[in-house]
């Protein structure tokens, strides 16, 4: 089993909790990561923080899928139980995410909440 922590240094960790030992870093964050949450089915790993970034990655390989921007600071996401979608919440906006790794994330938003 692996254990994941993300960091104010940009950085997301994915570490083996048998071993000790660092699997994977992954950095494609700007800025702070200050939440991540991970698939119903743990192969998925949604990340974000103060860039405004949501990035998605595979918790296997520790390899970036995709990236939505945001209109802002993310500051929560959610699987479905499906893993199928994320909702991700910014000031006064939250997002439906429609996923399928081999494409584009389609998404719904809605303002002014």
């Amino acid at each position: 089993e692996n254990l994941v922590s993300a960091s104010f240094d940009s950085t997301i960790c994915i570490w083996n909790t048998a071993t000790g030992n660092l699997l994977f870093t992954l950095d494609k964050h700007k800025d702070a990561v200050t939440q991540i949450s991970i698939s119903p089915n743990n192969l998925y790993l949604a990340s974000s923080g103060l860039d405004g970034d949501l990035h998605f990655w595979s918790i296997v390989d520790g390899k970036h899928l995709n990236t939505f921007e945001g209109t802002g600071r993310i500051t929560q996401s959610s699987w479905n139980n499906k893993g199928d979608k994320v909702i991700a919440t910014s000031y006064k906006t939250v997002t439906v995410l429609n996923l399928k790794f081999d494409q584009n994330i389609r998404e719904n938003r809605l303002k002014n909440l």
